[in-house]
């Protein structure tokens, strides 16, 4: 999946339809802690620089299978966690309150980005608390929720504490010192980032690779897209220009590689207004994943796509008296691989029968739910690979 933060300070810009076509959730950035747990709709309306934006983004994001998120806490704005957390009272209040205001219009769900817990006191304990009761009250409801997470140290946290969460954004970024000193956000950063949680035991499948959108130097911070109209002519391999470092189009490419091959969970991005005007950092993701036959996994929406696009590949995948049925415009169909939501591999099937263009695939004993599929084309066929999604119900 790809998931994008949009921060709620910019006023009167939201992410448009060619960005939302490429991401899995939206995470609306961010609202403040109340330290009794008494978060409002008004204080929540008040960080979110207003509310009809808001509305508005989650009706467009809802139109493309995209799920929008709110992030509570984050830089600035986490201060008040740890008394929450601290008491069982402001604990429910809090998570009571945001469950209603999510309920209400219509969140996916939400992101907790606190930076950070006090390893010195019961932070790390009260979180893991915080966390269980948090998982309590929205699973049910089908809502997810995710934890930002510091890339480069773990020891905010305990390890339990990512056992109630629906997937890890790893914060694989600003790791430089002193500010602006070199590259803060590097390939080998992202492979540690990966190692340093999958170590603890966190599954690779709830592991989301941060990447960033804006580069550093000592002055300061800038956009993507600031860099590149500074600098028309950069080049998509460089990561740095005029004394800012940055991931450009191909760094970001081979990060998400990265995620794929190590078998994570996806991307997570900060932030989408970041990129250029022609999205080329987003654009880089979308190909790397369509050029690899991976599957965005859009919320609500199966996605079906031909790789590489060529004519009338694929006709139908359905399952009928225990086979899995595959028209194909020619040839001889290979290996059917079924998948679970998060990219784990279920089943490689070889065909049953074949016979005018219609391959059949016996289908193995699989409970109802949402399913990823590959197909991997032989000898002769237009395609290198088909791949989509699939629901099973009774």
């Amino acid at each position: 999946m790809v998931v994008g933060f949009y921060p709620a300070y910019y006023s009167g810009i939201s992410p448009t339809p060619e960005q939302l076509e490429k991401l899995t959730y939206v995470i609306i950035f961010s609202v403040q802690v109340p330290p009794d747990g008494n978060i409002t709709e008004q204080t929540i309306a008040a960080d979110l620089n207003g509310g009809s934006r808001v509305v508005a983004l989650i009706d467009d994001a809802s139109k493309k299978g995209v799920g929008v998120m709110l992030a509570v806490g984050g830089d600035g704005k986490s201060q008040g966690f740890s008394s929450m957390t601290g008491s069982a009272t402001a604990r429910k209040l809090f998570i009571n309150n945001l469950l209603a205001f999510c309920v209400k219009y219509g969140f996916a769900g939400v992101d907790i980005d606190w930076e950070f817990p006090n390893s010195g006191n019961n932070d790390r304990a009260n979180f893991t608390l915080f966390a269980r009761e948090l998982k309590a009250a929205f699973g049910p409801k089908g809502m997810v929720i995710s934890i930002d997470v510091n890339g480069t140290n773990a020891q905010y946290y305990n390890r339990d504490t990512f056992d109630h969460f629906d997937w890890l954004n790893l914060m694989a970024y600003d790791n430089d010192w002193p500010v602006g000193s070199s590259h803060h956000s590097t390939y080998a950063h992202a492979q540690q980032s990966i190692d340093l949680y999958s170590g603890l035991g966190v599954p690779k499948n709830k592991l989301v690779l941060g990447v960033p959108f804006y580069g550093k130097s000592y002055g300061g911070t800038k956009s993507y897209g600031e860099i590149l109209a500074a600098n028309p002519g950069l080049d998509a391999s460089q990561d740095s220009d005029k004394g800012f470092y940055f991931n450009g189009p191909t760094t970001i490419g081979r990060k998400t590689t990265l995620a794929m091959d190590q078998g994570t969970r996806g991307i997570m991005i900060w932030e989408l207004l970041q990129d250029a005007s022609d999205n080329r950092l987003l654009q880089s993701i979308s190909n790397t994943i369509q050029n690899k036959g991976g599957i965005l996994d859009q919320k609500d929406k199966p996605v079906v796509s031909v790789l590489p696009i060529k004519t009338n590949a694929l006709h139908l995948l359905q399952l009928d008296g225990g086979f899995w049925t595959l028209g194909l415009s020619s040839g001889t169909g290979r290996r059917l691989t079924l998948f679970s939501p998060s990219g784990r591999i279920l089943h490689t099937l070889l065909p049953d029968q074949t016979s005018n263009g219609v391959i059949r695939w016996h289908a193995p004993d699989m409970p109802e739910g949402r399913y990823l599929f590959r197909v991997d084309g032989g000898p002769g066929q237009e395609f290198g690979a088909i791949s989509g999604s699939m629901i099973i119900s009774e």
